[in-house]
């Protein structure tokens, strides 16, 4: 007999029994938010467009830097620079650094020395700890220095930075009534948007920032803008990797001058490859200046790094080099 829906199919075995469960439906909590991806800090937005294209490993001349690592809490440097055309390096420095890393709170103090008759004595610290809403970092950073004048500066730093599930928030006090305040918020699992305060009050100038990003993880990318108004500056980068070895930038500025009724734009494309023992990185914008930096570990018995900085100015016809070697002990 063919079955159907009348005469269902007969069974070999006995039929299995379902069980009726007495579980309650889950209930949904109204104050409990989806969490969505951490975005990071304020303050670390474009950075990462800037670490690809290496526009602050930049130099020029002949470098050697020398550190040194005397115990696991002290560690000595020394550099030397010649042939640079940046007024605020100096031909020598000397640097000694006391950290205790594995206590809470972090203790850390230096000293640093530059031949023009400048010392520098710093001494900082960093308290985490995690309550309900989340991880929280105290840091403080005194400094006091001695110019080539022989008169005395010393400064002073607070910090406090908050870390969530999905947002973050920071604020930083600095000698002199300077108070900043910034606040960074993930809204959906691809999409963050921050807002940043900073008043001085010795110059009563209060500016806010606004800023954004758009990460998509199907194919590693992500859009960051970052907006000052009262800077007239608008800021946009695109990070797209499309490997662990390569990333692509794509930067533009552009900066509005009310006065003279212009507006200044830079576009810049810059690309970072990464090897096996090397780091090449380039960019290129619109103001026809070329730069490029190499990074080469030697591979030696002593920890040895080899920069080679070329930085070319189409437009001004000149040409700056940088030579460094990094040694480690």
């Amino acid at each position: 007999m063919i079955p159907s829906p009348s005469h269902p199919p007969a069974h070999d075995g006995p039929r299995k029994k379902i069980r009726a469960t007495n579980k309650p439906a889950k209930k949904s909590v109204w104050w409990k938010l989806p969490k969505f991806f951490y975005p990071g800090r304020f303050e670390d937005i474009l950075r990462d467009s800037k670490t690809a294209a290496g526009e602050n490993e930049l130099f020029d001349g002949f470098r050697l830097v020398w550190q040194q690592t005397i115990t696991p809490i002290l560690q000595l440097g020394h550099t030397f620079s010649i042939g640079h055309t940046d007024e605020n390096t100096s031909p020598y420095q000397f640097t000694t650094d006391l950290i205790l890393r594995d206590k809470n709170p972090l203790m850390q103090a230096g000293n640093r020395y530059v031949s023009k008759g400048q010392m520098t004595s710093q001494f900082g610290g960093e308290w985490k700890f995690s309550p309900i809403f989340g991880a929280i970092a105290m840091r403080f950073f005194l400094q006091n220095g001695r110019t080539a004048e022989n008169k005395h500066e010393y400064q002073w730093v607070v910090e406090m930075d908050r870390r969530g599930m999905d947002s973050s928030f920071q604020f930083k006090a600095v000698k002199g009534g300077m108070f900043t305040i910034s606040f960074l918020q993930s809204i959906s699992k691809s999409i963050a948007v921050g807002i940043e305060q900073t008043f001085v009050h010795s110059q009563a100038v209060n500016m806010w920032s606004y800023g954004a990003m758009w990460q998509r993880r199907h194919n590693n990318s992500s859009f960051e803008a970052h907006v000052t108004p009262a800077l007239s500056r608008y800021s946009f980068a695109y990070v797209q990797k499309p490997s662990d070895r390569l990333s692509l930038v794509t930067d533009l500025v552009i900066s509005p001058n009310e006065k003279k009724q212009t507006v200044q734009t830079v576009a810049s494309v810059g690309a970072s490859f990464t090897f096996s023992q090397s780091q090449f990185k380039t960019s290129f914008n619109t103001n026809q200046q070329l730069t490029v930096l190499l990074l080469e570990d030697l591979a030696m018995t002593v920890p040895v790094v080899a920069n080679f900085c070329f930085n070319v100015d189409l437009k001004k016809g000149t040409v700056k080099t940088g030579i460094g070697l990094n040694f480690h002990l």
